[in-house]
């Protein structure tokens, strides 16, 4: 990958701070409780600032949210996550698997119930929820389909690892599943997209 310029990663870091001020000033008081004034007031930066980087807070609280899950939107942050050398599915189900472990382990589980019950329960973020979710596919998707994996087969795949992911989320903010057995949750979820459903027990 090509190494970004100082002014792109002073761009991107602007950007992160400004993410990750809006979602913790959510997490504290809400989204309506929360201005744009008081998120550039906590790091320091302008409104115009803000404006060069975001739409509106919203936009803002979703990006912070995928910072703090490491999984960030193209705009947000660069992609650094190897996807395996040689390419293999394999290869690509472990370094999932690898990147939701870090974001699920220790008190993680419980900062992603937190953040996503806030998500789930402002109507207003979904749009920003899928839009990243679209970029982050289509970034790697490109990235498997350049390193020789077909189109639709890459697309199939990310939308399983994708989703595996989303169950997780989706359960701990329900509370069908503890933290402490989202392990086993991620488990079976992978081990479904690396051997399918069939003739398996319901």
């Amino acid at each position: 990958m090509t190494e970004p310029s100082l002014r792109e990663r002073k761009k991107l870091a602007t950007r992160r701070e400004l993410a990750l001020a809006a979602l913790d000033l959510t997490l504290e008081r809400g989204l309506a409780e929360t201005t744009v004034e008081e998120i550039t007031e906590r790091v320091g930066f302008s409104r115009r600032t803000f404006a060069n980087h975001f739409t509106c807070k919203q936009e803002a609280v979703v990006a912070g949210f995928f910072l703090r899950l490491g999984l960030p939107g193209s705009r947000f942050e660069p992609f650094e996550v190897e996807l395996g050398d040689p390419l293999t599915v394999d290869a690509v189900v472990d370094a999932a698997e690898a990147a939701y472990r870090a974001v699920f382990s220790g008190e993680g589980a419980v900062r992603v119930a937190e953040m996503g019950r806030v998500v789930d329960a402002e109507p207003t973020l979904a749009p920003f929820v899928h839009q990243t979710l679209f970029e982050v596919r289509r970034e790697y998707r490109a990235r498997l389909v350049a390193a020789g994996m077909p189109p639709a087969r890459a697309a199939l795949l990310l939308g399983a690892l994708l989703c595996v992911g989303g169950v997780v989320v989706e359960e701990l903010i329900a509370g069908h599943t503890a933290p402490d057995d989202v392990a086993a949750l991620l488990a079976e979820g992978l081990d479904h997209v690396r051997h399918g459903f069939a003739d398996r027990a319901p």
